[in-house]
């Protein structure tokens, strides 16, 4: 596709979401990627380096107010906290969707399939009903390319498929070959 046919694709696209009537007021909206962190809780290592604008708390609260008069449910996305606060990042979500006061549904949490005692650490959440799967981000500077094919990851993920989780893939555009390996 050239550059021409891409901005007709697009602008035909673009233009006919303004000619569609819209939806109705109390249609269900589904968040698949909130993130939502209290950072006298926790403090995802990065956030030190990120624009100010992300450099105070999201909350639940602030969640709500953005998406006033929204039927909005959410699934929350875990933020990359250091490993040492992965349980109190889950707990904290968990804890939050099963008191109901919340349009947080659902949770893939933070992990590491290639650490030791992985498997203790997802039959911690699995079956709970509202932990769906788990992502490690993999385009940081911890993780080289091919990490994810490495023997303990690769058994760290199956590991969550026994358990009916999923993992979720975020990783370098370069290295998207390497996610196909590991999924089969």
């Amino acid at each position: 596709m050239n550059r021409r046919q891409f901005l007709q694709t697009t602008s035909a696209a673009a233009l006919t979401s303004c000619a569609t009537p819209s939806s109705p007021p109390d249609a269900l909206i589904i968040d698949t990627h909130q993130h939502l962190w209290d950072l006298s809780v926790i403090s995802p290592p990065w956030i030190k380096g990120a624009p100010e604008v992300l450099r105070h708390d999201f909350v639940t609260a602030d969640y709500v107010k953005a998406n006033a008069g929204l039927n909005v449910k959410a699934i929350y996305m875990e933020v990359d906290v250091a490993p040492q606060d992965h349980i109190k990042e889950a707990d904290g979500i968990v804890a939050q969707c099963r008191a109901g006061n919340t349009p947080t549904i659902a949770a893939t949490i933070g992990g590491r399939p290639a650490s030791a005692g992985f498997e203790s650490y997802v039959k911690r959440y699995a079956g709970n009903g509202i932990v769906k799967g788990l992502r490690q981000v993999l385009h940081g500077p911890s993780t080289p390319p091919g990490f994810c094919l490495s023997q303990d990851f690769v058994r760290g993920v199956r590991t969550l498929g026994k358990h009916g989780l999923n993992f979720e893939l975020t990783m370098r555009p370069t290295e998207l070959n390497d996610g196909v390996k590991l999924i089969q």
